[in-house]
């Protein structure tokens, strides 16, 4: 009865017992699994995140550097652009052009840059001269930047010093900031001035802004007083770092980590050690844990599915091993009622078959033996028992199996995963070594010294102009490619027993091509050695160096021009200095001697020799006047011609100097324009340079003139020194007579040189040709030959202007003694003449000898004061600030300008734009009462 109650019990079955187990066990391994994948992940996401925040700074730190490189360059290159040394330094008169060649290149770089607003030129007080705007044009309304903290940062004698103020933003929300570079003056070799630029930064903020992890925006720029100068869009999303970010000045990245999320930022900088933007990027807490919750809920069905697979396995093993044990128990149960006849009928394998035929055979002896059967039922006991043990190891056994299986199989994914990885990486690095070889045209090769085979990269075979397929190839065959004239030298060197292992020996030498192209490579390799010191093998790189040997030629040309350039300036100053100084000595000569000679009667032996003084004086005066065009210092007298009714209305003069043992042959283009010109300049350039040809033809031969319509682009433009593209009208004069050799043509346009024999010529002719052309804004080429002759080309500036004609207008002229005339200059000698010319026509004159000194004078003085004759180059006050200060108090005062050197352009400027009388020194007598006649009696 006892055990009969074992199976009247409320208990579970064995199959539920097992199934219900299974279900627990594969729910704690989900749930184990899970929370270890869970801060698996979360550490791998972490690190994975805080790798990809670097490299993203990284990027902007890059992306910035290439800002701030191209805004150096950009400053370096416009403080010593052509433009602004002619409108800072060049004493030029015609301001108006050199103003335009400036603004067209402040508009130039503001149409090829997308950040560039606003261009402005400031002098060296601060004020606004030259101010363009992308959008609106050019500016006319200047100020005053004098007091501004950008210009206070640039006032140095350094040149291309650049400051940079912290970006702002403006009234319309966007962000700009400004930059500056000074300029320096080359005639004083101080502080000239500065270049201000206007950038838009929101170019750069907008690229910032498409920065994204995980598809959110994450990145922050600030000012360096702590402003926010952009911030993400996504205002979800935002964690806003500003108040996490240290107040110093952080050139390095800092990283900050907490629950919030994570931030890193760094200062960037556009000049050294000053900060420009704090860029931060800020990712919250919530990008973080979406990436951890996307791969734990993945994680989670993984588990769950594999967890099922496991209970239905558990379930039908279970199964199979429960049915015999419940058809047992039913029989045992009903055995244990008394039906001592029960046979259990199963199929079963194992243990339980042995179970059953126990039962069976216990049954069918339970009649002999109710003793036996109680002693079978308890071994049968002992056998269920048995068997339960057994089948829990059994499940335990599977599962461990089902685990085992699972990581080899994760362990084989990851495996295949890694070397597909590597495999790719090595083919874009292979990739990636390929192009990186052919940009910088460098190859490798190996020279085998045992089998004197040489095997090499692709590139190599290129730049040895060989099929890429090449086999066996031999260094035989190697130096049969070279050049011949190199070839020996190369073969010398492959002779040489280097020194040591590892040291590297580089060599130049030219290989000639199938298709006779001449390349010049660079070839360094290094000798490897076995443990014996024996010579294995050399391994090196080969690299095309042709384009750079190129542009190294090129460089030595624009060197050589650039000394020519600066002596010629060097030279231009000093004759003009000199030509200045002349000029006031000159002026008393000649005019006391004219004076001198009105008093003496014809046939005075005193009158005589006064004569030769004057004329020698104007002698000195026409070759000062070829010195003052040599110096770029005369005063032209611009209109405008057409070059061609020049040459032909002096064509008898030319064929006269040529002479009847030459022929002189002209060539005009009817289809040229006009130039913009000081006709009797160019008569003297076309008279120079036909007595150069005639010099060069002594003995006969042909002088040939001709004029050419040219447009240079900006690649032709390079091949002459100081051109610009545009129109041009091209002046030839070419001869074939003896030539000049090298040494002749660096010397031609030196003032004084000459080959021709002593007193036959002053030395002046080409150097006052080079003088004139430059001051036409032209330039010269020379080209010549000894014995086959010379060839000059003048290229003149075309316009679209046309000739204008000449107004003769009747000077009605009163008698004489009319008004108080003022003449003021510092050379007291000059201030006599002047007074001995006007007195005897009985006109008042008061005299000063400075600008300050004539104010006084119009102070004190109690009439009126009609005309003011006034030297220009004096020191303190010039004389059209003498004139501009009178004229305030005196508004209806007339002026005549007098000078022999105009060394201050601004000043001559004023002078020729309004149109101001000007007499330049020294001039005859005559003309200077002429001119004061025509003023007073007007």
């Amino acid at each position: 009865m006892k055990n009969t109650r074992l199976f009247k019990t409320k208990k579970l079955s064995i199959f539920y017992r097992l199934l219900i187990s299974s279900i627990a066990f594969a729910i704690f391994i989900i749930t184990t699994l899970t929370g270890v994948f869970y801060f698996f992940s979360k550490d791998s996401i972490n690190k994975y995140l805080k790798e990809e925040i670097y490299q993203d700074l990284n990027n902007i730190a890059y992306d910035f550097n290439s800002i701030k490189e191209k805004l150096v360059f950009d400053h370096e290159i416009l403080a010593t652009d052509p433009s602004v040394d002619n409108y800072v330094m060049s004493p030029k008169f015609n301001y108006d052009i050199n103003s335009r060649e400036l603004e067209k290149l402040f508009f130039e770089y503001l149409r090829h840059s997308n950040t560039y607003q606003s261009i402005y030129y400031v002098d060296y007080l601060g004020m606004e001269k030259i101010r363009v705007d992308k959008s609106t044009g050019r500016i006319r309304q200047y100020r005053d930047l004098s007091e501004s903290s950008l210009f206070k940062k640039i006032i140095f004698d350094t040149p291309a010093v650049t400051a940079v103020e912290a970006p702002q933003v403006n009234k319309n929300g966007d962000v700009q900031f400004f930059s500056a570079v000074n300029v320096i003056d080359g005639d004083v070799g101080q502080f000239g001035g500065g270049i201000i630029i206007k950038h838009d930064l929101n170019k750069y903020l907008d690229f910032l802004n498409e920065i994204k992890i995980n598809d959110v925006k994450v990145v922050w720029v600030f000012s360096p007083d702590g402003r926010t100068l952009m911030y993400p869009s996504d205002e979800t999303y935002i964690l806003d770092p500003g108040t996490q970010l240290l107040k110093e000045f952080q050139k390095a990245p800092v990283f900050l980590e907490s629950d919030d999320g994570m931030i890193l930022y760094q200062d960037l900088s556009l000049i050294s050690g000053e900060p420009f933007v704090r860029v931060a990027i800020s990712v919250p807490s919530i990008i973080i844990l979406s990436d951890i919750k996307r791969m734990v809920r993945f994680s989670f069905i993984v588990f769950l599915i594999f967890s099922v697979i496991i209970v239905i396995r558990v379930y039908y093993q279970s199964k199979h091993f429960s049915e015999p044990i419940v058809e047992l128990s039913k029989a045992a149960a009903s055995l244990a009622k008394g039906n001592l006849t029960t046979v259990v009928n199963l199929k079963a394998h194992g243990e339980v078959s042995t179970l059953v035929d126990s039962f069976n055979q216990m049954s069918s002896e339970l009649k002999l033996s109710r003793e036996e059967i109680i002693e079978r039922s308890e071994e049968l006991d002992a056998a269920n028992e048995i068997l339960e043990s057994t089948n829990e190891e059994l499940a335990a056994s599977n599962e461990e199996l089902m685990a085992t299986n699972e990581e080899l199989s994760a362990s084989n994914e990851e495996l295949d995963d890694l070397n597909a990885t590597l495999d790719q990486r090595v083919k874009e690095r292979t990739k990636n070594l390929r192009e990186a070889q052919r940009i910088a045209k460098l190859g490798n090769c190996i020279w085998n010294i045992a089998t004197g085979e040489v095997e090499c990269s692709e590139e190599a075979y290129r730049i040895l102009g060989l099929p890429t397929n090449t086999t066996h190839l031999t260094i035989d065959m190697y130096s049969e490619i070279i050049h011949p004239d190199d070839r020996e030298r190369f073969i010398a060197s492959t002779k040489k027993t280097p020194t040591s292992t590892g040291e590297a020996v580089a060599l130049e030498y030219r290989v000639l091509l199938p298709n006779a192209e001449v390349r010049e490579l660079i070839n360094i390799g290094v000798m490897m050695f076995d443990d014996n010191g024996n010579q294995l093998y050399v391994t090196g790189t080969i690299q095309d160096i042709t384009d750079r040997k190129k542009i190294e030629k090129e460089k030595e040309a624009l060197w050589s021009q650039l000394l020519q350039a600066q002596k010629m300036e060097s030279i231009g100053r000093l004759t003009g200095k000199i030509a200045h100084d002349f000029n006031n000595l000159l002026t008393p000569i000649i005019g006391f001697s004219s004076l001198a000679m009105e008093n003496l009667p014809d046939g005075d032996n005193t009158k005589k020799i006064l004569a030769k003084i004057h004329n020698a004086g104007n002698k000195a005066a026409a070759l000062i006047s070829q010195l003052l065009s040599f110096s770029k210092k005369q005063v032209l007298k611009l209109n405008v011609v057409n070059i061609n009714k020049i040459i032909e209305s002096m064509s008898d003069i030319l064929s006269g100097i040529v002479g009847e043992s030459g022929v002189l042959e002209l060539k005009l283009d009817p289809s040229i324009k006009n130039i913009t010109g000081d006709s009797t300049q160019i008569e003297q350039v076309l008279m120079n340079l036909v007595v150069n040809s005639k010099h060069a033809i002594p003995e006969g031969g042909r002088v040939f003139i001709e004029t050419v319509y040219i447009e240079l682009d900006e690649k032709n433009a390079k091949n002459f020194q100081g051109a610009t593209p545009g129109e041009y009208v091209k002046l030839i004069v070419a001869d074939n007579g003896v030539g000049m050799d090298t040494e002749t043509m660096q010397k031609m346009f030196d003032p004084f040189f000459t080959t021709r024999a002593k007193g036959k010529g002053t030395g002046l002719g080409l150097s006052t040709v080079f003088g004139i052309i430059q001051q036409h804004d032209g330039f010269l080429h020379v080209s010549s030959t000894p014995d086959y002759g010379s060839i000059f080309e003048v290229y003149f500036p075309a316009t679209d202007g046309d000739i204008e004609s000449v107004k003769v207008e009747k000077i009605d002229i009163k008698e004489d003694g009319e008004g108080t005339i003022l003449v003021v200059d510092d050379d007291v000698e000059n201030l006599d003449l002047y007074v001995s010319l006007i007195a005897p026509l009985g006109y008042n004159v008061l005299k000063a000898d400075s600008g300050e000194q004539a104010l006084k004078t119009i102070q004190n003085s109690n009439v009126n004061i009609d005309l003011l004759v006034t030297d220009v180059v004096m020191p303190g006050m010039n004389g059209w600030r003498l004139y501009d200060t009178v004229k305030k108090s005196k508004p209806n005062i007339k002026v005549m300008f007098i000078s022999g050197f105009v060394d201050n352009q601004i000043v001559m400027e004023n002078i020729l734009e309004n149109k101001k009388p000007f007499l330049k020194k020294p001039f005859p007598p005559k003309n200077f009462l002429d001119m004061i006649r025509e003023l007073l009696h007007k």
